[in-house]
């Protein structure tokens, strides 16, 4: 659940894996956004667990 920092993981070449927040900055739409601009580089889990059993 980070912004910038997933920004400069994926700048670094390395894929990352985040999750929505439910905070007022990070939120669903928000990561649908970054999804979008990230491509491939980034995976959107729907929750945690559901990142752990992937």
């Amino acid at each position: 659940m980070a912004g910038t920092a997933t920004e400069q993981l994926v700048g670094l070449g390395k894929p990352a894996i985040t999750i929505a927040g439910s905070g007022p900055q990070f939120t669903p739409h928000f990561a649908k956004l970054q999804q979008r601009l990230l491509g491939c580089s980034i995976l959107l889990g729907d929750s945690a667990d559901s990142v752990a059993t992937s």
